[in-house]
């Protein structure tokens, strides 16, 4: 199944957002005044601190984290001595994507 959020990799940028220069998250590489497709944006330039800059980084790295553990999950889910770790990965792959195991694993039709 394709997961329905823009694909990675998310870059952190100051992009252009109603007229203003952000702090943003976006699938693209941006550069001073460029304006969208944006992912969120974090806080205005002037205003970004140390904690904004790391939930940013945090934020663009979610398409990365969930693909390696979407893996995990994978290679795993058989294992009968990791049966409390595959529990909690399904738990956080199913809330980050809205869907159910089955739905994330299930192949695309071709």
């Amino acid at each position: 199944m394709r997961l329905k959020f823009t694909p990675g990799p998310w870059n952190i940028g100051i992009g252009n957002h109603e007229g203003e220069d952000w702090l943003c998250i976006s699938p693209s590489v941006l550069k001073i005044g460029d304006t969208g497709p944006l992912i969120c944006v974090i806080s205005h330039k002037h205003a970004a601190n140390s904690t904004d800059v790391n939930n940013a980084r945090l934020i663009a790295a979610a398409p990365d984290m969930l693909e390696a553990l979407i893996s995990i999950y994978k290679e795993f889910k058989d294992d009968d001595m990791k049966q409390f770790s595959v529990k909690c990965w399904r738990i956080i792959i199913e809330r980050a994507t809205g869907m159910t195991i089955n739905e994330i694993l299930q192949e695309e039709p071709k």
